[in-house]
């Protein structure tokens, strides 16, 4: 039987206040989350529950309000279940985009760097190259699916402008240390770029 958008509510607000409840009753603090399992799973479950609840509200009740974070908190379930966030529009072509652009494409483009080394007779010119345009194409993928997946996750900020400043916050400067790193391994460990040195 399917439950309506106000049982739903009921049943989100009954969950949260029994949660508050609970953790005061047992004194459970922040600090004990960080170090006690069994704390850890008495505040996870019914957070999980919750995010259940969010996720099956109907789309036009979640429009009505649209300053409430429905998609974090409905993100929640697959955020401690799986481990990664469900994207913002629950649909299975949504799921998709974001299964390939955040995760098997992205990593796959990491295996691209001696594709793009091979050109250069330069050996470590070759490994800079090769490194950075593996990880221009990973950020690439990530920037794609937060304009196309994730869309506009901050309020003043158009979704191509959020992306750029979150992906590139963090990728920018990893590509740039891994293309730091890769170059010094090859000029003091040269023998582990033979094979690709020697396609070139």
């Amino acid at each position: 039987m399917k439950r309506s958008d106000k049982e739903r509510l009921k049943k989100i607000v009954a969950t949260w206040e029994s949660l508050k409840a609970e953790m005061h009753k047992r004194g459970i603090t922040p600090e004990l989350l960080l170090e006690d399992e069994f704390s850890q799973w008495a505040v996870t479950t019914p957070l999980y529950n919750i995010g259940e609840q969010v996720y099956q509200l109907s789309p036009a009740f979640k429009a009505s309000y649209p300053e409430q974070p429905w998609n974090m908190v409905a993100g929640l379930r697959l955020q401690m279940l799986l481990g990664f966030w469900a994207p913002p529009t629950p649909t299975f072509l949504y799921f998709l985009g974001e299964v390939l652009l955040d995760y098997l494409v992205a990593f796959m483009a990491l295996g691209t760097a001696e594709f793009f080394a091979r050109p250069f007779k330069n050996r470590m010119v070759g490994v800079a190259v090769g490194t950075f345009m593996a990880g221009f194409l990973r950020f690439m993928c990530s920037f794609l699916s937060g304009v196309l997946v994730w869309g506009n996750l901050n309020e003043g900020l158009s979704a191509w402008t959020y992306s750029l400043v979150y992906n590139g916050s963090y990728m920018l400067p990893e590509t740039l240390l891994t293309m730091v790193a890769a170059v010094l391994l090859c000029r003091v460990a040269p023998q582990i770029f033979d094979r690709q040195h020697a396609k070139a």
